[in-house]
């Protein structure tokens, strides 16, 4: 594995390509170690390249912590911590965003509330006849 240090894995090299390289480019290259070059790359690796490198974000974040290896920073966090952030701020995301209801709880729903509407209209019915015999008969209970 290329590093810049022992504690900076040089996601680029790995690749064979510069850090500029357009994220097309980058796209087609780790698509190629995922089916064609199965055993040059370790496939996590491979998902970590593509989960740093084609996010705009998340690479904007690792080019940074980059250049602060490649000046030698002390403070510059090593890989593994960088990966961590990275998934904790995935998870983070997904716990943030609202929950899109399934089609089919959706369905239901709908289903739920054409019945109810159905059923409203049976009550009123019933309702209404209940009423309209109390006021012919006087009395709610038939016979009474």
């Amino acid at each position: 594995m290329k590093a810049l240090n022992d504690n900076w894995t040089d996601l680029y090299s790995l690749l064979g390509v510069a850090a500029d390289t357009d994220t097309q480019e980058l796209e087609r290259l780790i698509r190629e170690y995922e089916t064609r070059q199965k055993d040059v790359l370790p496939q996590p690796l491979v998902a970590q390249c593509r989960r740093i490198l084609l996010d705009a974000d998340c690479r904007a974040r690792y080019n940074r912590v980059g250049r602060q290896h490649k000046a030698g920073s002390p403070t510059a966090v090593d890989f593994q911590t960088f990966v961590t952030a990275i998934e904790r701020d995935d998870r983070l995301r997904k716990l943030n965003e609202p929950a899109k209801p399934a089609p089919v709880v959706v369905e239901r729903v709908e289903r739920t509330r054409a019945v109810s509407t159905s059923t409203k209209q049976l009550l009123a019915g019933v309702v209404v006849t209940i009423l309209t015999y109390y006021i012919q008969t006087g009395s709610i209970v038939p016979g009474l």
